[in-house]
């Protein structure tokens, strides 16, 4: 069984159980392909109650909840840890990357969907986790690349985070998916087209599937390994007739 099909079934069975049982039933973190295989089946799950949240609101990662409070009569919270990441000594601190903190924490042999969003600020880091891997982290975590650090878990309530964004500007033919992701990733339309062959480019957490897909203001365009923009839409036109465009980056 290909393993599009093996995370269909678990989505299905997971439904299945919370209304069998009564129960909530939870998801790993998804990462935006994972997201487009649940949408895919919104047909199957009419009927069905789920949320999606990764911690904060905009989380890219996230988990699905199956169950409602109108259904099961009770609430329950997601079993998501938040893990404030500070540095022993900002003095000898290097600087680090989401890069180094993802690979420090696969190098103690966490698996990724054990991960949510890994938010990284100058001199600190916020880092969402499933929360029964959060006892061992907090115990074992205490490096970085050559930067030691202390680990210490935060009320998700108490969370705050307002994103940083670049605006990318430009003139655009037409508001197609391949034509936006080459301005926000600064590529020619053929590597563009080539991302979204590669099932790379991925619209409101939906994997886009073909070139001719236009969007429209306040959808938020993802392309792996380039990060995210929200498309602010149009605002002006030139005189040949291209479209002033804007993006929001994330940074």
């Amino acid at each position: 069984m290909k393993a599009e099909e093996l995370l269909e079934k678990r989505f299905l069975d997971l439904a299945e159980q919370s209304y069998q049982q009564g129960r909530y039933t939870f998801s790993n973190f998804l990462d935006l392909y994972e997201q487009s295989i649940f949408s895919s089946l919104k047909r199957k799950l009419a009927g069905i109650s789920y949320e999606c949240f990764g911690g904060y609101e905009d989380a890219e990662r996230v988990m699905v909840r199956f169950g409602s409070k109108e259904e099961l009569s009770y609430t329950q919270d997601y079993p998501i840890l938040l893990l404030h990441v500070t540095f022993l000594s900002e003095k000898y601190a290097d600087t680090l990357s989401h890069r180094d903190y993802l690979g420090s924490l696969m190098n103690l042999g966490i698996e990724r969907n054990m991960l949510g969003d890994i938010l990284v600020m100058e001199q600190e880091a916020y880092v969402f986790v499933k929360d029964q891997i959060g006892p061992f982290l907090m115990q074992e975590w205490n490096q970085v690349r050559h930067t030691m650090i202390h680990v210490e878990p935060m009320e998700i309530r108490e969370f705050h985070y307002e994103p940083r964004y670049e605006i990318v500007t430009g003139f655009c033919p037409s508001l197609r998916v391949d034509v936006l992701t080459g301005l926000m990733c600064r590529l020619s339309r053929k590597e563009s087209v080539e991302l979204i062959k590669a099932q790379k480019v991925f619209v409101n957490s939906c994997l886009v599937k073909g070139n001719g897909q236009t969007l429209k203001e306040g959808d938020i365009l993802s392309v792996r390994g380039f990060g995210k923009a929200i498309f602010d839409g149009v605002t002006g036109q030139s005189k040949k007739g291209r479209f002033a465009v804007q993006l929001r980056k994330y940074i």
